[in-house]
């Protein structure tokens, strides 16, 4: 209760809605319960589902009706505790209940305590039913390792990019506090399709469709974010 936990429901949708507006870009929100879904599903383009929530099946029903009638997609985060090839439970409790257009995100397997690990195999394996996400940031969290809040190990967001684009996923997440050369020499790497300009537009670079999260949301030292990607593109 004593970490920031954002804006609040309505505040938090009416900034992203700010946000898709005057950027073209669509926009992802976690949502927690049903009336979150309704409330949000106005505000962005994509209801993501938190990895901690992946078996609720209510939600998972009521994210995929909400989906279908305001014509969002869903992104559903593999929990830490789920084999990958029991993803298609999640993905077919969706389709069923309504919502056709869905991925799934990998974001590492709990390793013992307070540390996750990537099985590079969980890829292919959820690919055989949906569309994959890698995500480059929360693979590397070390939950409640930093006396009681979440850690992590940033150093290693280079290498698992790496590896990941010898079977490149359909999109990478990002997330950063800031921006910086790492950030820009991370989506460098990944020599994929799609423009990206960060703050410079010589410095152009091409890297594959991202969720790209930056907390909180505004210019940092004055540098523009300018992401080329459409609606098409979801």
């Amino acid at each position: 209760i004593h970490s920031f936990r954002g804006p609040g429901l309505v505040e938090g949708t009416r900034i992203l809605r700010t946000i898709a507006e005057s950027t073209g870009l669509p926009v992802l929100t976690d949502v927690h319960t049903a009336e979150d879904c309704r409330v949000a599903a106005h505000s962005v383009d994509v209801l993501q589902i938190p990895a901690f929530l992946c078996r609720q099946t209510d939600l998972l029903i009521a994210a995929a009706q909400t989906a279908q009638v305001n014509d969002c997609a869903i992104n559903i985060k593999k929990g830490q505790f789920v084999a990958p090839a029991d993803m298609l439970h999640a993905v077919q409790k969706v389709r069923e209940s309504g919502c056709p257009r869905i991925s799934l995100t990998e974001r590492g397997a709990s390793f013992g305590y307070n540390n996750l690990v990537v099985d590079m195999r969980s890829l292919p394996i959820m690919r055989a039913f949906a569309p994959v996400v890698f995500d480059g940031t929360h693979s590397v969290q070390t939950p409640s390792a930093a006396n009681g809040v979440s850690g992590g190990q940033p150093e290693f967001i280079p290498v698992l990019a790496r590896e990941q684009s010898l079977q490149p996923p359909e999109l990478f997440f990002l997330n950063r506090h800031d921006v910086d050369n790492d950030l820009i020499r991370i989506v460098q790497d990944f020599h994929l399709v799609g423009s990206v300009e960060i703050g410079n537009p010589n410095r152009a670079v091409n890297a594959k469709i991202c969720y790209v999260d930056f907390k909180p949301f505004r210019n940092v030292a004055g540098q523009t974010f300018n992401f080329h990607f459409s609606h098409d593109d979801f």
